[in-house]
């Protein structure tokens, strides 16, 4: 009974500093001259240190300490992948076009298309705003239905065979990511494509490149699991792209039971590994920090997705060293340069199709 009380009131102490946490320190202190300059120098010393919003970068901290990082995260001075992962969240794709429309993964088939050529686009059978919008009866016997705003790679739905699947089940799981991850946009949320599958019926490996710009660094190799309505990872291992020996990465995630993804698997070197580094490095040389999630099927390479924060900026990596040896090889553009890149972008790519 006393453990079970105690828990309740952790449980409960909890959901307070949660909700504290989040206010903005306006809505904490009572309103005072005072607060008012303390707010001004705050705002000040953020936006000249590297961060846009100051609540939002103490949030994001706070989530990588519960997450047991080894470090403090810094923004002023961002050093670490997973820094650099957040400085150019807060800094940059969170406010450019260009970034919100890799980040939409049917403007992403699109730019895809522009950039490196149709024949990397996974085919798509179909694009919907809505769940009520989709046409099963055209669709195929197998294919993937995703959230076009979904992320960490779990609002996927693999459809095997829609004879046997249960519609009403995959329909809802849908509705449930679409309100979850769409909600910034009023138009085409839904995406339905080709399922890739080995000649065995499982699923690809999808060879998940770690970039600065054009500069390929590590390749992490993302075997999933699969339920009817969900699709994670199952295993996480990484790679040299120069000499393919396995490296000793992994990366933190709640719901393993020792808080690891695991990686314990061996990969055989890709025989067409050239040419995933050459396409991931024309990707990314668009972009100062990237993931480049590649497919390889009879040597047939197709984009996965083109992911711009890996992590979110909040997700350890394990040994932390990698996590600093990553982050040597993205450059840091000056907040100022930023400015400019984000009005350039606004300019060149339109969001109408999605708002």
């Amino acid at each position: 009974m006393k453990k079970l009380l105690k828990k309740t009131i952790r449980k409960i102490f909890s959901s307070i500093f949660s909700i504290i946490w989040k206010m903005p320190i306006w809505k904490i202190i009572p309103p005072s001259p005072h607060v008012q300059i303390l707010e001004e120098k705050l705002d000040y010393l953020a936006r000249t240190h590297g961060v846009r919003n100051l609540n939002e970068h103490l949030a994001i901290a706070h989530s990588f300490m519960k997450r047991k990082g080894d470090y403090p995260i810094n923004y002023a001075v961002p050093r670490s992948w997973t820094e650099k992962v957040g400085y150019y969240k807060l800094n940059y794709y969170a406010r450019s076009s260009l970034g919100i429309m890799l980040w939409h993964k049917w403007l992403a088939k699109k730019w895809t298309k522009h950039h490196i050529g149709e024949q990397y686009v996974i085919p798509t059978f179909g694009v919907w705003d809505k769940v009520e919008d989709i046409d099963w009866n055209t669709l195929p016997k197998s294919f993937v239905l995703k959230s076009c705003g979904g992320s960490f790679g779990e609002q996927v739905i693999v459809v095997r065979d829609k004879e046997m699947a249960n519609k009403k089940k995959i329909l809802t799981a849908m509705r449930g990511y679409v309100a979850q991850e769409c909600h910034g946009f009023s138009r085409k949320k839904i995406i339905a494509e080709t399922l890739l599958m080995t000649p065995d019926g499982s699923l690809p490996f999808q060879y998940e490149f770690y970039c600065g710009r054009g500069k390929p660094m590590m390749c992490r190799i993302n075997c999933h699991s699969q339920t009817e309505t969900r699709s994670q990872s199952s295993k996480l291992i990484c790679y040299d792209i120069h000499t393919w020996q396995k490296l000793p990465i992994q990366f933190k995630k709640d719901s393993y039971p020792d808080g690891l993804v695991p990686n314990n698997a061996d990969i055989e070197k890709p025989k067409n590994l050239d040419e995933l580094l050459r396409i991931a490095a024309k990707i990314s040389s668009h972009l100062p920090i990237s993931r480049i999630d590649l497919y390889s099927m009879n040597e047939k390479i197709y984009v996965g997705e083109i992911t711009l924060r890996p992590g979110v900026g909040y997700s350890p990596i394990v040994p932390v060293e990698w996590d600093f040896r990553l982050g040597e090889g993205v450059e840091i553009i000056p907040i100022q340069e930023l400015d400019r890149m984000i009005l350039r972008d606004k300019e060149m790519f339109s969001l109408d199709e999605i708002n």
